[in-house]
C-alpha cells in the first residue's frame, strides 16, 4: 500500500475521471431498460474518455520521483 504522500498517490490525485466513469456506468445501467440507445451512448462516451491519454503519471516521472 502506498502512503497518501507517495508519488503514486500524488499522481493519481482525486481520480475524478474514474469516479465520473463509475457514476456514468451506474446511470447507464439504470436507464438501459427504458432508453437502451442512450445507455449505449454513455458506454461509448466513457470508453472514449479513457482513450484520451492520462498524463498524471508522466508528470510525476518527469520530476524524477520513483513510483
Amino acid at each position: 500500500m502506498h502512503s497518501a504522500d507517495s508519488p503514486l498517490a500524488r499522481a493519481i490525485g482525486r481520480d475524478t475521471k474514474g469516479k465520473l466513469s463509475l457514476v456514468a456506468y451506474v446511470v447507464a445501467i439504470a436507464i438501459s431498460p427504458v432508453a437502451a440507445w442512450v445507455s449505449l451512448g454513455i458506454y461509448f462516451a466513457v470508453a472514449a474518455a479513457w482513450l484520451v491519454p492520462d498524463r498524471r503519471m508522466e508528470r510525476v516521472l518527469e520530476n524524477g520521483a520513483p513510483l
